[in-house]
């Protein structure tokens, strides 16, 4: 949350390495290869980690939807977050912006606001934002609708 985007030539280097990692998981679903990996952690070992961790991490409690993030008035409520929402957490209106307490945390209202003007606690103001070199805002607003 509070570290920016990589470079260009990183990302493009993630991106390669996942496109073949997501071949090999496919290749191995079909071919029903077992995986090899056990149950997912007990539910006391989970909550023992989020209580260890609430707090340290610039929030006070990690899991909490209590809405964190704010308007500067550079906001021109041209909808883009609200629309981006894919929770629907985000309502703009004639009177400003305001976000309810089903936040997931996606980030994708800060990314793509195209004034900047969304901030949270722990995103730097000069933070780069991270748009994939390969999908557009019109994409994404395509993939919520």
């Amino acid at each position: 949350m509070g570290f920016g985007a990589w470079s260009l030539k990183r990302q493009r280097a993630l991106f390669d390495g996942a496109e073949k990692a997501a071949r090999d998981i496919a290749c191995k679903v079909r071919d029903q290869v077992p995986t090899g990996k056990g149950i997912d952690p007990p539910v006391h070992v989970m909550t023992f980690l989020s209580e260890t961790f609430n707090g340290r991490l610039g929030v006070e409690n990690i899991h909490s939807t209590v809405p964190l993030y704010a308007v500067t008035e550079a906001c021109t409520r041209c909808g883009v977050c609200e629309k981006l929402c894919p929770v629907g957490n985000i309502k703009v209106t004639e009177k400003g912006v305001t976000f309810g307490s089903n936040c997931q945390q996606c980030m994708a209202c800060i990314q793509w606001c195209p004034v900047r003007a969304i901030t949270h606690p722990n995103v730097p103001k000069d933070r780069k934002r991270y748009h994939h070199p390969d999908i557009t805002l019109k994409d994404m607003l395509e993939l919520n609708r």
